[in-house]
């Protein structure tokens, strides 16, 4: 049954073809921590990436995913959060 709709990014497509927005804990390359952080246990980058949000919540896709650069990767989490799609929703409010 051929696919109308891909949901999902796949081989060979480019970041400006992608309907989508993709964002991950660390790149493929490496592997995403897990941490206690104030007595709770959370992966480091929903850690890092709630307590953004909490500070500013109307911030774009590309503004959230430079906020999460400047905490990931540290000297404890060296993970590197990825963003991908493309400009357009790159440019959208995150999770409007």
């Amino acid at each position: 049954i051929p696919i109308k709709n891909k949901i999902f990014k796949t081989v060979g497509q480019t970041e400006e073809e992608m309907n989508h927005i993709l964002i991950s804990g660390c790149s493929n390359t490496e592997v995403s921590y897990d941490a206690q952080f104030e007595g709770n246990f959370y992966g480091a980058m929903s850690y890092f990436a709630t307590r953004i949000l909490k500070e500013n919540s109307n911030l774009t896709y590309s503004e959230f995913h430079k906020k999460l650069r400047e905490k990931l990767p540290n000297s404890q989490y060296p993970q590197s959060p990825q963003l991908e799609g493309n400009a357009r929703n790159k440019a959208r409010l995150v999770f409007s």
